[in-house]
């Protein structure tokens, strides 16, 4: 009479391979809870060349060749993962001069991205600073992207007008 081999019972196998998938996977809390959308809070500063004019419909206006300060937060709201993932910062710069939304010829291409991964970096690289020398208005958009896809927008618009000074 042969021995037959050892085998494993197959609700046994299958309890095992979802333990360690639960383990490998890091599963923390209720999975089917939805993830948090990240949050979009930006605010600007023009440090200099501002208008004589009133401009309220507007975040923010300056002359041609104004230094901007954009921020990506507002207040005590941070741009960010509520629930501190490393997230994805972009500025989109647009700009109509009457003839539509158009990339921003102020930063190149129109759109500067960076990372920020929510580990106590310095204020500074959530900050973009740049001179707006193209006159009309602007458009400009920051979206905070985590790495599950989710993400959210949020935009501010600057006016920007031609030199009062320039005689």
């Amino acid at each position: 009479m042969s021995k037959r081999p050892y085998s494993v019972p197959m609700y046994s196998l299958a309890i095992g391979l979802m333990l360690a998938a639960v383990a490998l996977s890091g599963c923390k809390g209720d999975a089917t809870a939805p993830a948090e959308p990240p949050i979009a809070a930006a605010s600007v500063e023009v440090l200099n060349l501002h208008t004589t004019g009133a401009y309220p419909e507007y975040d923010g206006a300056c002359q041609t060749n104004g230094l901007v300060e954009f921020r990506a937060y507002e207040g005590d709201v941070f741009s960010g993962s509520p629930s501190g993932e490393p997230v994805v910062l972009e500025w989109s710069f647009m700009v109509d001069r009457g003839l539509g939304l158009e990339p921003s010829p102020d930063l190149g291409n129109g759109t500067h991205i960076w990372v920020e991964s929510n580990t106590g970096k310095p204020m500074s690289e959530r900050v973009v600073k740049l001179n707006l020398f193209t006159i009309g208005f602007h458009q400009v958009t920051l979206t905070v992207r985590t790495r599950d896809g989710q993400s959210t927008s949020t935009t501010l618009e600057v006016l920007v007008t031609s030199c009062e000074d320039c005689g």
